[in-house]
């Protein structure tokens, strides 16, 4: 397995881990404006998520999860919002409900990171 950086800037993180050289997973964070979760997955993916938690801070399904981190102080970005993406594009396995606990476990760790400071 490896894990590797596809893309950072200051507004955003992109990491590809691979698995015998194959992309199993893409993860992501991202600064944007405030949005709802909704608008910010329609952005990243061509497949609506068909699952969602009751407050609508996360969505998911089988293969893929998006949040807002609302726990973030923003710094230098206060009048943006920190966005997580999780997006399992190189296995056929399917499992919303690990995907959900996938997305919540990732924003909470990006929000006690100092990319939320």
């Amino acid at each position: 397995m490896t894990v590797e950086a596809t893309s950072q800037t200051g507004a955003a993180s992109k990491c590809a881990i691979s698995v015998d050289g194959k992309l199993v997973v893409q993860t992501s964070w991202e600064w944007w404006n405030d949005m709802a979760t909704f608008e910010f997955a329609r952005g990243m993916t061509l497949d609506d998520p068909d699952k969602r938690t009751d407050d609508g801070r996360y969505l998911y399904s089988g293969y893929q999860a998006f949040g807002k981190a609302t726990e973030c102080e923003g710094g230098q970005r206060k009048d943006q919002v920190l966005f997580t993406a999780i997006q399992a594009v190189g296995t056929r396995h399917r499992d919303d409900t690990a995907m959900k606990q996938l997305i919540i476990d990732y924003t909470q760790a990006v929000e006690k990171s100092p990319m939320c400071r």
